[in-house]
């Protein structure tokens, strides 16, 4: 109606087009409960063992990656473009990540078209390197074992985790964690993604009592802010139950 009326010369403009609403005002807000977005300790450790068996009955490198960022917590993209040369000594250094590639159709619009290695990291705070516990360095022996085994390059510079169809992508590990989360195998709650797995690395660093920017360190932020958005409870209703018992009887 104010759009004719401007059309008409009744009103100089329609000035409602100008404003912009928040749409959360208009529905009720359901928040994801906590346990949606982070593996519990008995989650993760029933993964990981999944992962573990399958990587051993099918002589494949692929499902160990998933161990991997539970115990790195890097991003799904840094994880495809990790080389063999980025493993030095107890450390994980991290400077190149897999990005969606896109290109332009026909009416200037874009399209996911494959994927491509940027040699950098998400942002300047991606650079970094992320410590390897022991029980890490096992899975890369493995993986570099089972790469030979399979006839895939070992070189300093070739990929870490590869297949016959090419370069991994983020896809290859979040639909493999998916498979895990199924009823048919560990039937948990909520079908959980790579990302969630980063969410409850982070949250692991931060119940473990270290300080908040070495955290932010080790995960790749700019600020203190973002990483404080990761952090989520990963304990059980029971266990939550029985810590706060324990803390607010005594």
């Amino acid at each position: 109606m104010l759009d004719y009326a401007v059309d008409e010369e009744i009103i100089e403009a329609n000035r409602l087009k100008d404003i912009k609403f928040n749409a959360n005002l208009f529905k009720p807000v359901t928040p994801k409960e906590e346990n949606e977005e982070v593996f519990t300790e008995k989650e993760q450790q029933l993964v990981m063992e999944e992962a573990e068996k399958d990587s051993m009955e099918n002589d494949s490198a692929l499902p160990l990656g998933i161990c991997i960022l539970f115990l790195t917590g890097m991003r799904v993209g840094e994880l495809c473009a990790l080389r063999n040369c980025d493993i030095k000594g107890n450390y994980l250094h991290i400077n190149q990540m897999v990005t969606e590639k896109q290109s332009k159709t026909a009416d200037g619009g874009l399209k996911r078209d494959g994927y491509m290695i940027t040699p950098h990291a998400k942002t300047s705070a991606g650079m970094r390197k992320i410590y390897l516990t022991a029980k890490a360095r096992e899975y890369f022996r493995q993986i570099r074992e089972l790469n030979k085994k399979n006839g895939y390059p070992c070189g300093d510079k070739d990929l870490v985790f590869q297949r016959k169809q090419g370069m991994c992508n983020q896809r290859v590990f979040d639909c493999r964690l998916k498979k895990y989360c199924n009823p048919n195998h560990l039937d948990l709650p909520f079908a959980k993604s790579c990302h969630n797995i980063r969410r409850s690395y982070i949250s692991r660093l931060f119940d473990s009592g270290l300080n908040p920017d070495e955290i932010r360190r080790i995960a790749g932020h700019e600020n203190i802010e973002m990483t404080m958005k990761y952090c989520r409870g990963r304990k059980s209703s029971e266990e939550l139950e029985k810590v706060l018992e324990q803390s607010l009887s005594t």
